[in-house]
């Protein structure tokens, strides 16, 4: 029998899981192995859910030969992901220590406040090749975008932000601001599917119910949480450079404590 003061450990970890995998942060040193595969879980249904037209879409839109950029950057980032990513995680695993994380997280945010509030960067991408073989290419970029973002996958899964390093990645050859933040996530889904198959040990001790809490916490906060990342796209430039601040503010506060 789960008690209620028993249920609110998972709602707490699946929510705080869900806001660190959303923004570039790293939820593993914050939730704890019990509630981490939970967490991925219910973050990885409300990117699915959030993009559910993009990726239904998909077949159609192929049919027709008018490919939809998103939906081929779902299924390009998701394979080259796995190609990717699953080998480095299963040789190296977690080779970034959880004392060094949030410093190395806060590098990638101030790299990426540099990139935002540089002053020749305007509303321009950092390569302009890059951008011009985005902007010509018949589907969008989505084919070089997922290859960009999926090295970014492979690294993070070593340990540092996927959020962080994923929009970092993507900035490289892409100017709208929108178009970063949402690239950056459907590339999540690759990445949390790695990472889960990744935790193939992974066992929970308590009630089948907790962990089933915490994923549906989780869902529920990353719904809110993409809501607010793409919110911040949509303001350029500026929008990045708040969310780069969060773990470069983060590590500072940990500093002063």
């Amino acid at each position: 029998m789960v008690t209620p003061m028993e249920c609110i450990p998972p709602i707490i970890y699946g929510a705080i899981g869900a806001l660190a995998s959303a923004f570039p942060l790293s939820p593993e040193p914050l939730v704890g192995k019990e509630y981490l595969v939970p967490s991925y879980v219910g973050f990885l249904f409300a990117i699915l859910f959030y993009f559910r037209k993009e990726i239904g879409l998909l077949p159609a839109s192929e049919l027709r030969r008018q490919p939809i950029r998103e939906g081929r950057l779902f299924v390009y980032s998701l394979l080259f992901t796995v190609v990717t990513a699953y080998p480095i995680g299963r040789r190296l695993g977690w080779a970034v220590g959880d004392g060094k994380l949030d410093a190395l997280n806060a590098a990638i945010g101030i790299v990426l406040l540099g990139i935002a509030l540089f002053p020749w960067r305007g509303d321009k991408s950092i390569s302009k090749s890059l951008e011009k073989a985005v902007s010509d290419s018949n589907d969008g970029g989505a084919l070089l975008q997922s290859i960009l973002v999926s090295v970014a996958n492979a690294i993070s899964i070593t340990g540092p932000s996927r959020g962080g390093l994923s929009v970092l990645f993507l900035t490289i050859g892409e100017k709208d601001g929108e178009n970063v933040f949402r690239g950056s996530l459907i590339a999540g889904i690759g990445y949390y599917t790695v990472a889960v198959v990744l935790m193939d040990g992974w066992k929970f001790s308590g009630s089948a119910l907790l962990p089933v809490l915490a994923s549906a916490s989780a869902f529920l906060v990353g719904l809110c949480a993409i809501h607010a990342v793409i919110y911040l796209g949509r303001l350029g430039w500026k929008g990045l450079a708040v969310y780069s601040l969060i773990p470069v503010l983060l590590y500072a506060v940990e500093v002063i404590l």
